[in-house]
């Protein structure tokens, strides 16, 4: 007995032994990866330690409830940093230097920016303050939020679309989620809903559907014509011993794409660029499996 205890105890104290090393490697990483400059007082992106991880110009980690998604886009370094109890993602956009050039909230999903953005020059002088809440102080994102949940509306899920647009001083909220039902082709209906920036009054209210299916007898007989005409009886892929024009291919990778998307929950743009970073560089058939 006193020997299964003893190995018991050994096996949780090596446990916690392994377990704080990996958090201090996190530290250490984390630490490496956001340093603060003693005179400017500003993050700086360590592009050493991003080279050194990242994959098809991507890199993702996790840090306790948060997520940290970094990329480089064109001529910028990209940190965004998001938990799951939360639909707003902080972003960090850095200069090629590493130093950063500017930051703030933004709604999940390529929404709307919250609150006050703030750009840098390449010295770390703050040069602009931008308040995109300034135009909706009347009806403000705390009361979209619970106009939103009165109506059960999931802030989580991928489908739910939230911007909004000051044009001509008439501020407009834009709000679109999943109604958790379907036409009768399948497709996921979502509804969409346009409201006054200033008083909260529903300005329009329509559906659409996700999926987009149309039977093909409904199509226009013209369109299918012509699109038989430009079909070539070239070979333009071979998959699994079977060879497709480029057109056939085209809808074949399509419809191959959809599936996988839905499988694995993929609605927006950030969704797809995370899963290409997973599958090492590409998920899509013509990108690894075909052949020509």
């Amino acid at each position: 007995m006193k020997k299964i205890l003893l190995i018991s105890i050994s096996l949780l104290v090596i446990s916690c032994q392994g377990q704080k090393k990996q958090e201090r490697q996190e530290k250490k990483i984390n630490k490496q990866l956001f340093t603060e400059s003693k005179d400017t007082i500003m993050e700086k992106f360590n592009i050493k330690e991003f080279n050194k991880h990242q994959k098809n110009g991507s890199w993702i980690y996790k840090k306790n409830n948060e997520e940290y998604f970094l990329r480089k886009v064109k001529d910028e370094y990209w940190l965004e940093i998001s938990t799951k109890d939360n639909p707003f993602i902080l972003r960090y956009n850095y200069f090629l230097s590493g130093k950063i050039s500017k930051k703030g909230l933004y709604f999940s999903g390529n929404g709307f920016n919250k609150g006050i953005w703030i750009d840098y020059d390449e010295k770390g002088n703050i040069i602009k303050q931008t308040n995109y809440d300034a135009p909706y102080k009347n009806f403000p994102w705390e009361k979209v939020k619970f106009w939103l949940e009165t109506r059960k509306v999931d802030l989580h899920d991928p489908l739910t679309q939230i911007d909004r647009d000051d044009f001509n001083n008439r501020p407009i909220w834009y709000l679109s989620w999943d109604t958790k039902e379907h036409d009768k082709y399948g497709n996921q209906i979502i509804q969409d809903v346009e409201l006054d920036g200033k008083t909260g009054e529903v300005l329009k209210e329509t559906t659409h559907t996700f999926g987009e299916y149309i039977p093909e007898e409904y199509k226009d007989k013209s369109d299918r014509v012509k699109k038989n005409n430009q079909e070539t009886s070239e070979v333009y892929k071979t998959y699994k011993g079977k060879s497709y024009t480029q057109q056939e291919w085209e809808e074949f990778e399509q419809k191959l794409f959809e599936e996988y998307a839905g499988k694995h929950n993929l609605r927006t743009a950030i969704d797809i660029e995370k899963e290409r970073y997973k599958k090492g560089g590409g998920f899509f058939l013509g990108e690894r499996e075909v052949t020509d």
